[in-house]
């Protein structure tokens, strides 16, 4: 998937499968903080439940689905007519480019979320799909 922000095209590539649960499992407080959602509810109503489950996550797990999410994102670059895409994400999680601020950086890494575990988090929400899977406890 490509992506434009601000001028610069970003391709999200997939996370491994264990990256992929790995941060499902840190987000989840999120998913359970909107679960209270009604019909008609403002945005801000809407939005306050994910801000303050977010606001409690620890900087290792933020650090974590941050990085992970990152790491799979590329920048378009083009020299001498040759067009590559370069890591976002550099050495020791460092930013690789000065014009990435933090508004850019969240919603690349919710495009890292929605294109690998959308689906996920949507089943979840919408019906009992993966409680139904699970084996019956007696």
């Amino acid at each position: 998937m490509e992506v434009e922000l601000n001028g610069q095209t970003y391709r999200i590539d997939r996370l491994n499968t264990f990256d992929q649960w790995n941060v499902a499992r840190r987000l989840m407080p999120v998913l359970g903080a909107l679960s209270g959602i009604e019909d008609g509810d403002t945005l801000t109503k809407m939005l306050m439940p994910a801000f303050k489950s977010l606001g409690g996550m620890s900087d290792e797990d933020s650090d974590f689905v941050l990085n992970k999410c990152l790491s799979v994102v590329k920048r378009k670059q083009e020299l001498n007519g040759v067009i590559a895409f370069a890591n976002v994400l550099g050495a020791k999680n460092t930013m690789m480019f000065d014009d990435i601020d933090m508004f850019v950086m969240l919603r690349l890494a919710v495009f890292v979320v929605v294109e690998n575990i959308g689906d996920f988090f949507t089943q979840a929400a919408l019906d009992d799909s993966i409680a139904a899977a699970l084996p019956k406890q007696n």
